[in-house]
């Protein structure tokens, strides 16, 4: 399989860090309960805690197929750019990203519908490190999947051509 980069984008520091390291641990149980995910070598490429930093690690880095975990509320000023914004900015340079929101609010929910960012799923912050490390390996199931099927596609297209 190919390599799909992960970025986490939390401005608090010690969710950012728990978060990879939850997201690692459920890449190690996707492997290790189904074999058809055995090849999957995938760990947390970048942990960033503001807009700028996971921008700039994204340009720099040209990351492509990502998956990205972002907090909404990415600053306590309500005139920084947030999650949103950031989910936006990844959608124009990377066309297959794989978007999963992780929040404390729900409330921020339909604002991500109305700015069409199509996330993939919304995790709460809310729930016990069971449920977010379950819902994290669902996910990132779902992330795979999405983007193995888009590059077997563009394998295809270029045979076809």
């Amino acid at each position: 399989m190919s390599k799909f980069p992960i970025i986490v984008c939390d401005d608090d520091k010690d969710l950012a860090n728990q978060m990879a390291k939850n997201i690692n641990a459920s890449i190690q149980d996707l492997i290790d309960d189904n074999e058809g995910y055995a090849e999957l070598n995938e760990s947390v490429t970048f942990v960033a805690n503001d807009f700028a930093q996971a921008v700039g690690y994204i340009v720099t880095n040209d990351i492509k197929n990502g998956i990205y975990f972002l907090d909404i509320e990415l600053s306590r000023e309500s005139k920084a750019k947030n999650g949103v914004d950031l989910a936006e900015f990844i959608k124009k340079n990377d066309e297959n990203a794989q978007i999963i929101f992780v929040t404390a609010y729900d409330k921020y929910a339909p604002l991500t519908y109305r700015r069409r960012i199509g996330a993939i799923d919304y995790i709460s912050k809310s729930m016990s490190s069971d449920k977010i490390i379950q819902r994290i390996e669902e996910t990132l199931r779902n992330a795979v999947d999405n983007l193995s099927s888009v590059g077997q596609l563009s394998k295809r297209t270029s045979l076809i051509k």
